[in-house]
């Protein structure tokens, strides 16, 4: 009977360092431009502000890293 090799799966890298950076970024400037403009609004409108940078954060991260690289 023939053993059945297994086969590695490739590691996987994860998100780039430098799509962190922006997300993070994204994230702390859609936060308190959403504190600053939104403050009449309820609570939670800031929150929403500093998820839709951290979305930014991530797609112009990942553009960024596909045309010079990483950070590292």
């Amino acid at each position: 009977m023939t053993r059945k090799k297994r086969r590695k799966k490739p590691a996987t890298e994860g998100i780039p360092l430098i799509t962190l950076i922006f997300m993070m970024s994204g994230f702390l400037l859609g936060y308190l431009l959403g504190e600053i403009l939104l403050s009449f609004q309820p609570h939670p409108m800031h929150w929403l502000g500093g998820a839709a940078g951290m979305a930014l954060g991530y797609a112009v991260g990942q553009i960024v890293y596909r045309r010079h690289g990483d950070v590292v």
